[in-house]
C-alpha cells in the first residue's frame, strides 16, 4: 500500500482498481510481500515472542522480519515512481528511456530479491513450533511466492525492451542469480510445511 499515513485500504484498493495505472502490479506485489512479512511477524510473536520475550533469536528474527515489511512498502512507492518515469520518457525514447526501463527492471529484481530473503527466513525455522498456526506461516510463504513470481515478470518486461545488450546481460545475470536462490529453496519449504499440516 502507498505510504501515505491517510489512505485507507479500500482506498487502495479502489486506486489500483482504477484507470490510473499506479498503483499497479509492481506496487501491489510489494505490498503483498509487506503483508507477507507482517503475518510471519504475528505468527513469531504469538509463537516465540509472547512467550519469551528475550529470545534472541526471536528478536533477531523479527529485526529481519520488520526491514522486510519496510523496504517492501519502500519498493512498492519506488515501483510507482519508475513506472512513471518510463512513461514519461517513452515517447522520446533514446537515453531516457533506456535508464527509466533500467531503473524500473531493478526495482522489480528488488521486489523479487525481498521476496527470497523472507523465504528463505521462513525456510530456516523450526517449522514444527509453529504447527498450531501453521496456515498463517502457509499464506506468509505463498503471498511472498507470488512477491517473487511477480517481481521475476516485471523484471522480464522491462528488461525486454531494453535496447542496449550490455544492460539486457547485466539484469539476466542478477534475474537468474535471483531465481537459483528461489529454487533452491521453495520446494524444500512446500515439503516442510505440508508434512506439518496433513499430520
Amino acid at each position: 500500500m502507498n505510504n501515505s499515513n491517510d489512505i485507507t485500504l479500500k482506498d487502495y484498493i479502489d486506486k489500483v482498481a482504477s484507470s490510473a495505472g499506479t498503483p499497479g502490479g509492481g506496487n501491489v506485489i510489494s505490498t503483498v510481500n509487506s503483508l507477507a512479512a507482517s503475518l510471519m511477524l504475528m505468527s513469531l510473536r504469538i509463537v516465540i515472542l509472547k512467550k519469551n520475550s528475550a529470545s534472541k533469536s526471536g528478536l533477531e528474527l523479527e529485526k529481519e522480519l520488520i526491514v522486510i515489511k519496510e523496504e517492501s512498502l519502500e519498493l512498492a512507492e519506488a515501483d510507482s515512481r519508475e513506472f512513471k518515469e518510463v512513461m514519461k520518457n517513452w515517447s522520446g525514447g533514446g537515453h531516457r528511456l533506456e535508464e527509466s526501463l533500467k531503473g524500473a527492471a531493478m526495482v522489480s529484481l528488488e521486489i523479487a530479491r525481498k521476496a527470497v530473503g523472507l523465504i528463505e527466513l521462513i525456510e530456516a525455522q523450526d517449522l514444527d513450533v509453529y504447527k498450531n498456526i501453521i496456515t498463517d506461516v502457509t499464506i506468509s510463504f505463498r503471498l511472498a511466492e507470488s512477491a517473487f513470481h511477480g517481481g521475476i515478470a516485471n523484471c522480464i518486461i522491462n528488461a525486454g525492451a531494453l535496447s542496449k545488450e550490455k544492460n539486457k546481460a547485466e539484469i539476466l545475470k542478477l534475474q537468474n542469480d535471483i531465481e537459483k536462490r528461489y529454487a533452491r529453496i521453495a520446494n524444500r519449504l512446500t515439503g516442510k510445511l505440508d508434512l506439518i499440516i496433513k499430520r
